[in-house]
């Protein structure tokens, strides 16, 4: 049994908050440009985030987060 979970503009949670401390450390790395607020909400910025790791990861660009199992984090 899988778990699906989505993380899109609008969602608020631990969830969220989680992924921006993960978005945070890539900025830290230098992968992304784009510095969060890590308050648990998906706005414009965690938007923009997502999008420049997305592309610097060749995923689908998108902004939107779909993880079905932890190993996905890790994939991303």
């Amino acid at each position: 049994m899988s778990t699906r979970l989505v993380l899109q503009p609008g969602r608020i949670g631990i969830s969220v908050n989680k992924m921006q401390g993960y978005l945070n450390l890539m900025r830290q790395r230098g992968m992304i440009q784009t510095a969060l607020v890590e308050d648990g909400v998906y706005g414009a910025n965690m938007s923009r985030a997502v999008r420049e790791a997305q592309t610097y990861l060749g995923l689908p660009v998108d902004g939107i987060i779909v993880m079905t199992s932890p190993q996905d984090l890790v994939a991303m």
